[in-house]
């Protein structure tokens, strides 16, 4: 599928490395391929000149979020965050461009009306119901006026966004442990607010996972496919910490080297990285951090299409 990638600029490198080896993305339910071009944008002004440029498929939005809003400037000059009430004002103001009628602006939000006006001018210029959005922003999808207004802007007939925290980490271990080491330096693993763990086995008495509340029928389904990939591959343990703002950063262990790349297919589904040199001892991880049932939602689990609000139009 056509596909640009719109990355805020103030977003780190790992993003687009993981798109690149990790060339997909869902709405609801369904996963779907798409193509790794990227664009950077600074503010919601420059994400709705290159949105309406793109004529694309599929236009990701990677940024900064809340429950409540875009967490990104209006516009270059314009400290504001992206809200259901401001996105209300444009989309009211672009309608009334489109239909050549009169329309007062209510609040202008101490932006001025021009800058409204501009804004609207520039969302015109986007077809309507033209493209499938996907936000990627820690719990956009929480607030379902907004991403509906977010829709409504971007001329979409299709929107996803996540209801929980998103991150994207890179899982390395630091070279090779035995069994014995790996289960004395993880101890009694427990998850909290702030850090949560993941154990897969793939040595040759089978697959399972821990992840505190983490395992599941569909889980194991899914694992299935992956069984002959997986035998005796050692075993991957790793724990992520997250500060419940911006960062996250993760420490792992495994028992044999060079198979990391199929850990990598089987957390997000798909993994392209090479498997030899480097890249065989890393994966970049796509994870949504559940809080409030103290564990994480990968691509490969059942009910992580779930943790996102997903509309149609």
């Amino acid at each position: 599928m056509s596909t640009l990638i719109h990355i805020n600029a103030n977003l780190p490198g790992i993003i687009s490395e993981y798109y690149r080896a990790s060339p997909q993305e869902n709405i609801g339910n369904a996963f779907y391929k798409i193509s790794p071009n990227f664009k950077t944008y600074a503010s919601l002004e420059e994400l709705v000149n290159n949105i309406a440029n793109a004529r694309v498929n599929f236009n990701v939005v990677v940024c900064h979020g809340s429950s409540t809003s875009l967490t990104m400037n209006v516009g270059r000059t314009k400290d504001m965050s992206v809200t259901t009430s401001f996105l209300t004002e444009v989309c009211a103001s672009r309608d009334a461009l489109l239909t050549k009628s009169n329309h007062v602006i209510a609040n202008n939000f101490g932006l001025g009306d021009d800058f409204i006006k501009d804004l609207a001018k520039r969302s015109s210029k986007i077809a309507a119901r033209a493209t499938r959005v996907i936000i990627r922003g820690c719990n956009v999808g929480q607030d379902r006026a907004n991403v509906r207004e977010l829709a409504n802007l971007f001329g979409a007939f299709g929107i996803d966004a996540p209801t929980l925290d998103q991150l994207y980490v890179r899982i390395r271990p630091n070279g090779k442990v035995s069994k014995q080491t790996l289960v004395t330096k993880i101890g009694s693993p427990a998850n909290s607010d702030k850090k949560m763990w993941s154990i897969i086995d793939g040595d040759p008495h089978g697959f399972y996972s821990v992840n505190s509340k983490f395992a599941s029928t569909q889980e194991q389904k899914n694992a299935a496919s992956f069984q002959g990939r997986l035998h005796d591959l050692g075993i991957l343990a790793f724990y992520i910490e997250h500060d419940g703002g911006m960062n996250a950063s993760a420490m792992a262990w495994m028992t044999h080297l060079n198979t990391m790349h199929i850990f990598g297919h089987l957390y997000n589904r798909l993994w392209l990285a090479s498997p030899l040199g480097p890249a065989a001892n890393q994966f970049i991880v796509k994870v949504l951090w559940d809080t409030t049932l103290g564990m994480m939602w990968f691509p490969f689990m059942d009910g992580y299409t779930n943790k996102h609000l997903t509309l149609h139009f």
